[in-house]
């Protein structure tokens, strides 16, 4: 991250649209809060000032992962709002997705057949 940094440099924002530049985007996974915080702290310490950051609650399971202990669940308020109150309080900036993206209607069903139900989530607030 620190290479493609040094190349591009930040986000450049013109008319609304990114048109160059490193924006750090990234998914919180169910069960790992902790390492979400971990690597947002070290952003914090190891990138710029005024890098941008995508925070995306976005992660819906598929049929494949149901079973799984971590994998088969979506995320909770609890620990999405962890991570974006630290990105918060570690002063960086950028955009937070609603929890409701998950499971809208527009994800793949990954089978060729259609898209996965949609299910409901507690909004969250645009950008930190």
């Amino acid at each position: 991250i620190r290479e493609m940094y040094r190349q591009v440099g930040g986000a450049v924002i013109e008319d609304e649209q990114m048109t160059r530049g490193v924006i750090i985007r990234h998914l919180v996974l169910p069960g790992l809060s902790k390492d979400s915080v971990a690597l947002l702290e070290w952003c914090a310490a190891n990138l710029p000032a005024g890098t941008r950051y995508s925070i995306m609650a976005q992660y819906t399971p598929t049929p494949a992962v149901a079973g799984h202990p971590a994998l088969g669940r979506r995320l909770t308020a609890f620990e999405y709002d962890r991570v974006a109150d630290a990105a918060v309080r570690l002063g960086l900036k950028g955009y937070l997705q609603d929890r409701e993206s998950a499971g809208t209607g527009h994800i793949p069903a990954f089978d060729g057949t259609g898209v996965l139900p949609a299910q409901s989530g507690a909004p969250r607030k645009p950008g930190f």
